[in-house]
Parts: C-alpha cells; structure tokens; sequence
C-alpha cells in the first residue's frame, strides 16, 4: 500500500458513533482535590451500554477507571475520601418480577483502595440522592416497592401483576409504570458498619419529590411538584430531621436547581414565574435566603437562554439540569445556555455581575465546583468532549482523542430572516467538497430538532456529521420555540404548534437554495424525531410537494389520542394547542393533528418509533401508517414503518448499539431510495414553499 494511502484520513462511519465514551455524571470531593466521574461506553457484544466510575486526582493529575460496571452511576462523596454510588447487575440472581422496580444497590469504594462494597440493597428505585455534611446520613428520594397482598406474590413472582393508576402521571418513558406512591425524602443513617433502612422524613400529598441539598447536617431543602397539574408549579421546601417541612415563599412557576450556601444562610434557583408557558420561555437565577420567615426572593441574574441547564442537542454528549454551585458564600458558578452553546459562568451573589469562565464556544456539558476548584466536560463540533480543570488549558482525559479526529465537518452558521424583525439561527453541516460543488448536483436535508425548547448549536453531532459524509448534507435550524434566543422567540408557538414554527422552517429551506446553488431543490428532504417528527409530519400533511420525501421519528400525529396516553398528557394541550383540556375544544385538537390531513400526503415517508416510548407512544406511528396504507400509498414504497422492540423515546442517543446502527442505516437507505426525480404523475407537486 502506498504511504499516500495509508496517511488518508477515513470518513466518519456509523462504527464511530460506538467508539464515543459519554460523560453522564461528574461531583467533586468536598476538599476539591479528587473528582469522581461516571463514563458511558456501548457494549457492542452484549448490546448494552456500560458505565463505570473514573477517578481524577488533582495531586498528580492522573485519571483512572476505578470500577468495572455495568451500570454503576450517581455518584456522590460520603466524605474526602469515600464515594458512594449505585449499581445494579454486581449480585447473581434474577428480580423479583412482581415488583415495579429493580432493587437499588449502594456501594462505596474508598480512595485508599480496596473493592466496591455492598453496603445496602433498597428495595425500590432511588431518584436522587445526597449525604449530610458530615457523612452521618443520606437522603434519599425515594421510590419503595410496594407489597402485594401474601396470597399472590408466589404467583406474581412468575406473572406480573397488574398496575392500577391513582394518578395521572402513573407512568414514565425509559421507566415505565411507576408505584400508586410517588417519590418522597426519605433518610438513612450511613454511620457504622451497618447502615439503616431508609426512613420517611417527608411525604407530600401526591407531590414529587426530589432535588435535594443539605443545608447543614440537621436541614436540607428540596424541590416538591404536583405532575397532575397541565401547570408547572415548583414548590422549594425546607425540611429538618424531625420531618417538619416548610415551603419557602419563591416564585410561582417551574423551578429547579435549589442550591444552599456553604453558610446555610442563602439559597440559589433557577426558573421562571409563568406556570404555564415557563418550559418556553428563558429560565432566571434567582436568591433568596433559607429564613422561612422571609417572604421575599429576587432576581439574580437574567438571560434570552437558560441558566442553569445544558440544553444544547447532541447525540455523542450528556443533557441535563445541573443547576449552580457555590464558591465560597458570595459567588456562584453554573451553566448558560444561549444562541447554541452553552457556557460556564459565574455570578456574584450581592451584585449579580457575571463573567464567562469557559465556553464561549463549544458546549459546556457537565460541571462542578468545591472551594476554589471548578472541572468541567466540554466538547465542540469536532469533539464528542473531554474532562477538563478550570484554569488547565489542556484536558485531563484522552477518552475522546481518538475518535474525534473523525469529527470533521464544522458546519457553516448564519441567521435567516423569516420575517420582519424575527431571525433563525441555521447550521450547515457539510463537507468542504459539498460547499464547493457545481450547481445543482446535491441532495439536502432539512433537519428538526425535538424539544421544542432546546436548541441546534455548537457541539458534536454523530448523525449530522455522517450523513453530509454519506453525499447528504444537513441543514439544521432553530426555529421560534428554540430555548437561546429570547422569550419571544421561545413563546412564539406556545399553543399553536406548526404556525411560526413552520413558517421558519420554510423560510431556512430558501434560504439556503437561495445562497447555495449547489442544492437541488427538488432533491430537499425533512427529518426529525419527537417535536422534530411532529414536524416533519406537518409538513408533509400541509405543505405535499415541497420536500421529496420525510422521516418522522417518535412522533406525533393525533393530539387527541396522545393527550390519553403520553406519560406527561396533563401538561399537552395548553402547551401544543393553547386550551386546557383536549376536550374544551376537540374540534381544533382534530384538525390541527397531522393525521386529519393524512389524505394530503403525496412525498414518501419513513415512520421510524418505539415500541416502549412512553412520551410519544407508538399508536401515534400506528394510527399515520395504518392511515396512509389504507389510502393506497404502496407500503414500502411511499410508506414504511419501522419499530424498535424494547426501546424507549431515547433510542437515537441510548438505545442499543446494534438498534442505532439500524436506524442510521433505514434513514440513509430511505434518502437514497428517494433520492431521484419525482414521479410525473403530477401528484407530488401540490404546494411550494
């Protein structure tokens, strides 16, 4: 082989999506020198995804795997040198089958070596966990299994019983059907050879709890909501070891992130006060102190983004809410996520002066502090992301490096004017051939982003990236709905989902036939998966013609029938379509449905779904390819459905490996198949955008 040949760089592959190690999880030791951080790598031979806990010294700056897996997460640090995390699959022997959850094992393994130790078995599932400050007990929100009646858990042991709802949040996707019981604080003492059993400390009335933080050793707060409700309203509580729980005067909205000063005397917050449209509009840092007798809060700091959230999209890197962390008891440091990226900042508590400490660009995924120490994950374009020390330019993990180097597309950006005064951010993901190919000779595929409120932007994109290196670029927008951009931009489609968001949508596909003649305008496809399929179903329903074919993923296609069975129905119908209940008005739940056009529907269209998805359960891909089968779109030709067993709404960024090589390989099949004139029937051809 000739040495030319053999320096030439590989294009990305599907195999690469499997190299990618995913940092889920990262806390510091109270004394700031270590730091514990969960890694997730897919198991291509038992078809799983593995995680283990890694360890970074800062003495020494070493990083090393200190466990083996295959599923041990949260983790915490009982003291400076003792971490505390759960595991699952360690112990022979299979669950219990009459039971909701699989038991929850708590291990700790000391820095002074040794193995994992077993040091309870719950049985339930633990949401969320934190120990005191002085490692003498844990608080747990907690989930017990409930006990069946004696007669019939011999025959439930071997037939599982059924579930009986006592709520209308009785059910969650990548879960599944949850206890009569939500969440609630309980404690267990850590101190000794033998822990305690857990203990109830707080139990609202049919609230959820979670989100806890120790105050001191003897008070913790913690965030309690009602999911029954179509609105959002965060209660923060202060609880002490008694069990006396008292709400803190905060606003009335979605809130998340409490966090207490290393003092105890302030607490930080993030949210806003809109019950209803807060998921669409910027999230605030708020403060007040832990007095229960003060009645007063105040703003800290304000964004057109989200503090205290990760919202930026990736299919190679971690999501979430972190909320802020202090350093010392005047400052306090956390993400922000605005015009596709996220970043890490630090706000001063008294005067609410900020500056930006990394992420300007890129995207800042996880995050902690302790003292004066601050590490942190971050990735861009051409990384899936690396842990990282504030004030340490270089990274302190290589798990990445390799890999990355097949990351090459850095997509084009610019803002397209969708109409007066309103500008859509567009990102361009296209190889430098592609850029400067002659006119008319590519395919281009418009791609949807879910959410509705998150956000395109600067990080690494696995599927984007390989689909402009298989000869098919992306163009991925973020239109009104997109969290970055302000609170107009965000509550533009509140209640009146496919109008402006649509309309953006359009607006970006000219946008980029106008400047990049190279694009064939009858060779555009669009894609999207969850709000992304909702819309790529809306499309092909309202506007036949336009693209030359779609792939609509874990989508939506009939609010009515969605609004009884997604597992966060009671929080649908004002956010999609601006009423309080499906049944105020069905008329308009029908005819702004996807499917009540279903006659419409001339391009081709792949259906790709879940069987386990709980958010957008799979009816809503039955009801669409039942529909147009019967209308005589030939099966596997204008229509295909495709249906994962056993998986969840999460299936393009958690499934098993071998389902998202899979899928990769029936979109990329599908734009090929389709990827020639249309036919001349004239039936293609209904609308222009």
């Amino acid at each position: 082989m000739a040495k030319g040949n053999q320096m030439a760089r590989r294009t990305l592959s599907i195999a690469d999506l499997f190299k990618v190690r995913v940092f889920t999880d990262l806390r510091l030791s109270p004394d700031g020198r270590c730091a514990v951080v969960c890694v997730r790598t897919p198991d291509l031979a038992e078809q799983r995804n593995v995680s283990t806990l890694w360890l970074y010294r800062r003495d020494d700056d070493s990083f090393e795997e200190i466990t083996r897996g295959p599923a041990d997460a949260g983790p915490l640090w009982l003291d400076a040198r003792t971490i505390l995390f759960t595991a699952s699959k360690r112990e022979r022997g299979e669950e219990e089958a009459d039971k909701p959850f699989p038991r929850t094992r708590l291990y700790t393994i000391s820095l002074r070596g040794g193995e994992p130790r077993l040091r309870a078995t719950l049985d339930g599932h633990v949401w969320d966990m934190r120990a005191s400050p002085d490692g003498r007990r844990l608080a747990l929100a907690f989930s017990p299994n409930p006990e069946g009646p004696a007669r019939q858990r011999k025959a439930w042991a071997k037939a599982v019983p059924p579930t009986v709802p006592l709520h209308l949040h009785w059910k969650l996707d990548g879960v599944g059907f949850l206890p009569a019981t939500h969440p609630s604080i309980y404690l267990m003492e850590t101190a000794g050879r033998r822990w305690g059993r857990p203990k109830l400390l707080a139990k609202g009335p049919d609230r959820w709890d979670g989100g806890i933080q120790w105050v001191d050793s003897r008070r913790l707060v913690f965030m309690r909501w009602d999911a029954d409700r179509k609105d959002i309203v965060t209660d923060v509580m202060l609880a002490d070891l008694t069990g006396r729980a008292r709400r803190l005067a905060t606003p009335v909205g979605p809130l998340f992130g409490a966090c207490p000063s290393p003092d105890g005397r302030q607490l930080v917050f993030c949210g806003n006060d809109d019950p209803l449209r807060g998921g669409y509009l910027p999230t605030l840092l708020y403060a007040r102190s832990t007095d229960p007798a003060d009645g007063s809060w105040r703003v800290l700091a304000e964004t057109d983004g989200q503090f205290g959230q990760q919202s930026t999209l990736s299919d190679v890197s971690q999501m979430g809410a972190p909320g802020f962390r202090w350093q010392g008891d005047e400052r306090v440091v956390g993400p922000h996520s605005i015009r596709g990226r996220t970043e890490l900042v630090r706000v001063e508590v008294g005067s609410g002066r900020r500056e930006v400490l990394c992420g300007e660009r890129g995207v800042v995924q996880l995050f902690d502090a302790a003292g004066d120490a601050v590490v942190y994950t971050w990735g861009d374009y051409t990384s899936p992301g690396e842990l990282y020390r504030l004030g340490r330019k270089r990274p302190i993990s290589r798990l990445n490096a390799a890999v990355s180097r097949r990351f090459d597309v850095v997509p084009d950006r610019w803002q397209v004017r969708a109409e007066k005064g309103v500008y859509v951010d567009a990102f361009l993901w296209a190889t430098r051939a592609q850029l400067r190919a002659r006119r008319r000779s590519l395919p281009l595929v418009v791609y949807v982003h879910g959410g509705p409120s998150l956000q395109t932007g600067e990080g690494a994109f696995h599927e984007y990236a390989w689909l402009a290196h298989q000869g098919y670029p992306v163009v991925a927008p973020n239109p009104r709905g997109s969290t970055g951009y302000g609170a107009a931009h965000g509550v533009a489609i509140c209640g009146n989902w496919g109008d402006r968001d649509a309309h953006d949508v359009l607006a970006v596909r000219r946008d980029v036939l106008r400047r990049c003649p190279q694009f064939d305008p009858e060779r555009t496809f669009i894609v999207g998966g969850s709000y992304g399929g909702y819309m790529t179903n809306w499309m092909l329903t309202r506007h036949p013609g336009v693209f030359r074919a779609g792939v609509s993923e874990r989508s939506l296609s009939d609010h009515i029938s969605f609004a009884g069975t997604s597992d966060f129905a009671s929080q649908f119908a004002f956010s999609v379509l601006g009423i309080d209940s499906i049944w105020d008005d069905p008329v308009r739940a029908w005819e702004l449905s996807p499917l009540s056009r279903a006659p419409q529907v001339r391009d081709p269209l792949l259906i790709i779904h879940s069987e386990g998805d709980l958010r957008c359960p799979i009816g809503q891909a039955e009801e669409l390819f039942v529909a147009l089968a019967q209308m005589g779109r030939k099966v596997d030709e204008d229509i295909r459905l495709v249906v994962f067993r056993q998986e969840s709404h999460g299936l393009s960024r958690g499934g098993r490996p071998e389902n998202r090589r899979v899928r990769l390989q029936e979109i990329l099949g599908w734009l090929k198949k389709h990827d020639r004139p249309r036919p001349k029937s004239g039936k293609g051809r209904a609308g222009r955008a």
